[in-house]
């Protein structure tokens, strides 16, 4: 009887946990959004206009690319800048970044139409390319249409 029972609720947890955990993932929330957007705005993004909020987490790590360079070639470039989204304003300059853990929605950057627009970061060795809405459209489009 005990050996039912116990391979009766295995059996039970083996077979709902993936349930639970799709569950799970629908609802979560990437927590990068949320430096830019509400939950419930993300919420509300989610429901009415799906296609958008998959363009928006797309863009979190796709928008971008970190490039060495020489110090040189960096000189002239403007710094990247944080930015601070609940009040609007334009922080100091990045000295240093975590570029595994990189979210577009904490900094300042202009991005251009038909070009990349560069950034230098500190004194890394590194800039940040975020590469134009031309780019961006024309991958982001090719992914869709492979699926």
């Amino acid at each position: 009887m005990k050996k039912t029972l116990i391979i009766t609720m295995f059996i039970s947890i083996w077979f709902c946990v993936p349930f639970v955990m799709h569950a799970q993932n629908e609802n979560s929330i990437d927590y990068r959004l949320l430096v830019r957007y509400s939950a419930a705005e993300i919420s509300q993004l989610k429901t009415q206009n799906p296609q958008d909020y998959n363009w928006q987490l797309w863009l979190l790590d796709n928008s971008f690319e970190f490039i060495d360079v020489k110090p040189a070639k960096s000189q002239n470039l403007p710094e990247l800048k944080h930015f601070d989204y609940n009040t609007k304003s334009i922080g100091d300059n990045v000295e240093i970044i975590d570029f595994n853990n990189f979210n577009i929605h904490d900094y300042y950057y202009e991005r251009h139409q038909d070009k990349p627009s560069l950034y230098k970061i500190g004194n890394t060795g590194k800039i940040i390319s975020f590469h134009s809405y031309k780019k961006l459209t024309q991958e982001y489009n090719k992914l869709r249409d492979e699926k």
